[in-house]
């Protein structure tokens, strides 16, 4: 059975293996590389533009902002938590986006917006600008999160036009 199961193995590594030589670009997408972080400040990203890749995770989640200076790591909430507040946001967009958006702009207001911001943006608020471009990498339910309503608290300030 141990036999089996390696040349199981060794017969999936050679087709890998000939798959990559024969036709890379196939190859590259079935079995694709992630990209280091050096070579995302390269080949990604410019000086106006930063990246932030999040972990979801049950005891904690983490957050990277990648650019060009350097890379920042940031300790999140829990995923439970996060989803919390995401499914409120989008219970809430979705019941009335239009009056929702409405009344998470005015001043004062305390919106799940505000709240998500304050856990997924402000840990980063030191390191970005508001000319800065964003690439959000999501995790999980963060998917589903649209990045562009969140609200700066102290101004409710549109993060992403």
């Amino acid at each position: 059975m141990k036999q089996d199961l390696a040349d199981a193995e060794s017969a999936l590594e050679q087709f890998l293996l000939e798959a990559h030589r024969t036709n890379p670009q196939y190859a590259s997408l079935k079995h694709f590389q992630p990209l280091s972080p050096a070579r995302v400040q390269q080949e990604l990203l410019d000086s106006e533009t930063v990246l932030i890749e999040y972990v979801l995770g049950s005891e904690e989640s983490y957050a990277w902002l990648v650019s060009k200076e350097g890379v920042v790591a940031a300790k999140l909430p829990p995923e439970k938590d996060l989803n919390g507040l995401i499914g409120e946001y989008r219970k809430a967009l979705l019941e009335d986006p239009v009056e929702q958006l409405r009344r998470s702009r005015q001043p004062g207001s305390t919106a799940s917006a505000e709240r998500l911001y304050a856990a997924l943006i402000a840990p980063f608020r030191d390191r970005l600008n508001a000319r800065q471009r964003l690439l959000i990498v999501p995790d999980k339910s963060l998917a589903y999160l649209p990045f562009e309503t969140l609200l700066q608290p102290e101004n409710c300030r549109i993060l992403a036009d």
